[in-house]
């Protein structure tokens, strides 16, 4: 989980969001009213922006910006994050307690995490304390594989066979998540 989470107000332009996704280098905003998300906008939406052919210096985060999204919570378990990214086709999460904004989980933070967990070892940590837990697991010769066969592509070919391992190791993660439900008897 990621606790310094970029945010917008709902009537900021989408260029002013855009911006400060750039600057940041995020994928996302979250959309808040006070502390409470209301909202995320992202890439992909930008890409819808686009396409509609909004002018961004007048269109609102409110108007393209998906609201109400869905969130987890920060003691939600690794996996069940994992699945609700995964059962959506979502990138990023809003983690949110008592309504209130606390973080937020992107696709990338859980591949970081399942990169240096054991493949086999104990139940998945809880979403607060998988920071820093996941530092003193030892890595697996699986995911070892995985970050070589990354590591291998980039060097190879660059940017396209990176993405190609990149599908292959979030491929792995959604089968080991389905493998650990199945096994905790989680339909």
């Amino acid at each position: 989980m990621t606790r310094d989470v970029l945010t917008a107000s709902a009537s900021e332009t989408i260029a002013t969001a855009t911006q400060h996704m750039r600057d940041h280098k995020v994928g996302s905003v979250v959309v808040v009213d006070g502390r409470r998300p209301i909202g995320i906008l992202t890439e992909r939406d930008l890409v819808k922006i686009a396409a509609g052919g909004a002018d961004p210096a007048i269109a609102k985060v409110s108007e393209w910006m998906t609201a109400s999204p869905d969130t987890v919570s920060p003691d939600q378990d690794v996996i069940d994050a994992w699945k609700s990214l995964a059962e959506h086709g979502y990138r990023h999460i809003p983690v949110v307690s008592n309504d209130e904004l606390q973080g937020i989980v992107s696709m990338r933070d859980l591949v970081k995490i399942a990169q240096i967990r054991p493949v086999e070892g104990p139940a998945s940590p809880t979403l607060r304390k998988a920071r820093g837990r996941h530092r003193r697991e030892t890595t697996s010769a699986t995911c070892a594989e995985w970050r070589a066969s990354t590591t291998t592509a980039v060097q190879r070919g660059g940017a396209g066979r990176e993405a190609a391992a990149r599908r292959r190791v979030v491929s792995a993660l959604r089968r080991r998540a389905a493998e650990q439900a199945a096994a905790r008897g989680v339909p």
